[in-house]
């Protein structure tokens, strides 16, 4: 957990080695791992893909992409071996420095790049490489630390303990969102961070946000990359491929899609030629698994996701009234979990490994909190959040 947040290949080796040595476990152990529903969800939207992607349009294609769907083999390591408080803020302190390392590549190392390539003549505008550089991916990651390290925040200031290490890290995720430059992970972070906030803390904490937002409004780059917003209304950005491309295709393959990740940029040039160039994706988990698994493996999608959800709000309504990391840790999973799906309508980060791996490690972790809190009654909760 702590390495996906920064590097893709050490996360996916690590995460291996430990799915390796877990079946291991299982095996010589004489036990069972914990399945939970979200974990049956995935296996049978694994199986539906596969059966689509064998009839689809490109076969050899989208087996070649599939391995991206084992790393939902996260939730059942999660939902196992996540089986106390303490580890699962361990794991959340490790992502969040994972995050840390992230924004110490972002902020200083690339930046740093772009300067010798300008130096040696392989660039010349620093701000379209910032910008050209800027990665979705990274965005949601810190988009994610950022959530974790705010419901650190949250428990050190209601225990009156330092906190000065996290407010430092969260300074640092800040400015490295900014100089990301993906306009759709600052709306999310600001959506949920003030969704938090509202649930979680004083009002007033609210002033915190606005002046950041104020404080980024300021940066010429932030000005020019949120006015450049109605480039995506022009023809040939996401509203062409939400309107016209997606609905096409589900015309021409409704049941079972035309195969995981099948789509390519020709596909897409053949329906609308003013399409953005060298896209294989239409920027959106709703489109995108509609269009590749048809109207079977969205069913089983929405249904998927809102286990999850669902899951989540259980648990957060039977920590209700808790004390410090008790209370919060639900409410930083249900953030998390909606931040990814919400921003999930308008990028595609259902099949990005190491989003892929947090969606997993996500549900694994509401999976086993709930596990340990069966015994907990829920009505008194429930009468309690809705008063």
């Amino acid at each position: 957990v702590f390495a996906i947040a920064f590097s893709i290949a050490a996360g996916e080796t690590l995460l291996t080695a430990a799915l390796v040595i877990f079946v291991a476990a299982m095996i010589f152990g004489k036990s069972l791992p914990r399945f939970p529903g979200t974990a049956w969800l995935a296996l049978i939207f694994i199986i539906i893909a596969a059966v689509s992607t064998r009839q689809g349009v490109n076969p050899s294609l989208g087996f070649s992409k599939f391995h991206k769907l084992f790393w939902f083999s996260a939730i059942p390591l999660a939902a196992t071996l996540v089986n106390s408080r303490q580890r699962l803020s361990e794991l959340m302190g490790a992502y969040a420095f994972g995050t840390g390392v992230l924004s110490l590549e972002r902020c200083i190392l690339i930046p740093l790049g772009i300067m010798k390539d300008i130096k040696d003549g392989i660039a010349t505008d620093f701000m379209f490489e910032l910008k050209d550089r800027g990665s979705m991916t990274d965005g949601q990651q810190l988009m994610l630390g950022m959530l974790i390290v705010i419901g650190i925040i949250f428990v050190c200031v209601r225990e009156k303990r330092a906190g000065i290490i996290w407010w430092i890290l969260l300074s640092l995720q800040c400015a490295a969102m900014i100089v990301n430059m993906k306009r759709g992970s600052w709306i999310c972070t600001v959506a949920i961070v003030t969704l938090f906030i509202v649930m979680k803390a004083n009002w007033r904490y609210l002033l915190a946000v606005i002046a950041v937002i104020l404080i980024a409004g300021t940066l010429p780059f932030v000005r020019n990359r949120v006015a450049d917003f109605r480039n995506e209304l022009k023809p040939g950005g996401r509203i062409t491929m939400w309107t016209k491309i997606a609905p096409e295709l589900v015309k021409r393959h409704p049941l079972l899609g035309i195969g995981f990740k099948s789509l390519t940029s020709e596909m897409m040039k053949e329906i609308a030629p003013e399409v953005e160039d060298r896209r294989d994706h239409l920027h959106s988990n709703i489109a995108q698994v509609l269009v590749d698994t048809g109207w079977i493996g969205f069913s089983i999608y929405i249904i998927w996701m809102s286990k999850a959800l669902f899951d989540a709000l259980i648990l957060l309504i039977k920590r209700r009234g808790g004390r410090g990391g008790e209370a919060i840790q639900p409410v930083v999973l249900m953030m998390a979990l909606l931040a990814l799906l919400l921003n999930g309508l308008v990028e595609y980060n259902f099949a990005d490994s190491e989003l892929t791996i947090m969606y997993g490690i996500i549900m694994g972790c509401v999976s086993a909190a709930l596990a340990r809190d069966a015994e907990r009654p829920i009505i008194g909760n429930l009468a309690q959040t809705l008063s």
